[in-house]
């Protein structure tokens, strides 16, 4: 050990300038490496908070029921705007004093209608099979029921279940026999049936330009009578600036850690003729190797030490204030995890720079 510091010491004093920069270089690497995860963790939070005040559904309700058959020059509208983010269009029928309700629930996909499959994703397929992708859009009279155990019709698939006057095959149940409600086709839907509400999901956070879009293609068709579900929408910008944050410190981070590896591998180059010295010695490689690594490993481990209390002290607060975050991302042992993968990806790299280096000048002194 006396030797690894004797080492350093003259290393130091022989490339001082290189030296400062190794140790500059990781000292500022360990404050980008927290940095990194600080901000990464507030914008994760940031946005999770957004995705909980925002939302992702779209909910327009009609003070008088509107018929079905206007939904029908008024979709293909709003999903063309939306075509890319939605998860499932969504409305209820109003079916009067009937006990088996009726609604619609679809997905749109390349211009057509389809089968919501996520909808039913927790549910199991008591029998039969789903609505296809042709009867979605060619005004087949079919349905899909909604079974249970305890209430509802007895339904079989094949029979037929009256509505509106019109005869609906039923194709498929899920959960159980006991039919409480069936889904039909938008095209399947007659001139007699009205709807009360439409409910659009996005796969995505609702921006303003969607939400804006939805409102007054609605108010267009239905006036006064089409009241809308109040909340929040995103900003865009500010959540781009999240994202682009969290690119920007990761990227960093990693430029940093290569950074280090890099001028060490340089303080290796110019210490060749050392490195031969110790072979003639009697130095055997593996020593070499050896030492090499306890030396970084000896700078690693101080520069971080500094690295984090300089993080600790200077910059920690402010993320918080920033961030309006708590301290629970700001605990011991997440930093020491961190620091520790850092330290094990500079010894990798260091590792492999100082196994080329050695063998490198072993050759050198070889040929000579």
């Amino acid at each position: 050990m006396n030797l690894v510091f004797k080492n350093i010491t003259s290393s130091i004093k022989a490339y001082n300038g290189i030296y400062i920069l190794l140790i500059v270089s990781q000292i500022i690497a360990v404050i980008i490496l927290l940095f990194t995860y600080c901000v990464f963790s507030c914008a994760q939070i940031k946005k999770q908070e957004k995705k909980e005040v925002y939302g992702y559904g779209m909910h327009g309700e009609f003070t008088e029921p509107i018929s079905v058959d206007s939904l029908k020059e008024v979709l293909p509208i709003i999903t063309a705007n939306m075509n890319d983010n939605i998860k499932d269009i969504f409305f209820e029928v109003d079916n009067g004093d009937e006990k088996l309700d009726v609604s619609c629930v679809m997905d749109f996909e390349d211009g057509k209608y389809c089968m919501q499959s996520d909808y039913f994703t927790d549910r199991r397929l008591y029998s039969g099979r789903y609505i296809n992708g042709l009867e979605m859009n060619d005004g087949s009279k079919v349905v899909f029921g909604f079974g249970s155990y305890e209430e509802g019709r007895d339904y079989s698939v094949g029979d037929k279940c009256i509505l509106f006057g019109e005869e609906y095959e039923i194709v498929g149940i899920i959960d159980g026999p006991l039919v409480t409600r069936v889904s039909m086709p938008l095209n399947s839907c007659t001139k007699e049936m009205k709807t009360y509400m439409l409910l659009i999901d996005l796969d995505t956070i609702i921006t303003k330009s969607e939400y804006d879009f939805f409102t007054n293609t609605l108010r267009e068709y239905y006036g006064n009578n089409v009241q809308f579900s109040e909340f929040e929408v995103v900003d865009m910008s500010d959540y781009i600036s999240y994202n682009t944050v969290i690119i920007m410190a990761f990227v960093i981070g990693v430029i940093m850690a290569l950074d280090t590896i890099l001028v060490f591998n340089y303080i290796l180059k110019k210490r060749r003729r050392q490195m031969q010295i110790w072979s003639i010695l009697g130095a055997k490689r593996s020593q070499q190797i050896g030492i090499c690594m306890v030396e970084i490993i000896i700078i690693t481990l101080l520069t971080m030490t500094v690295g984090f209390l300089i993080f600790k002290i200077c910059i920690e607060k402010a993320l918080i204030g920033l961030f309006d975050v708590g301290l629970e991302i700001f605990n011991v042992k997440l930093y020491l995890t961190l620091l520790g993968i850092y330290c094990l990806s500079i010894m990798l790299g260091t590792g492999v720079m100082i196994t080329i280096n050695t063998k490198t000048s072993m050759l050198d002194w070889r040929r000579r």
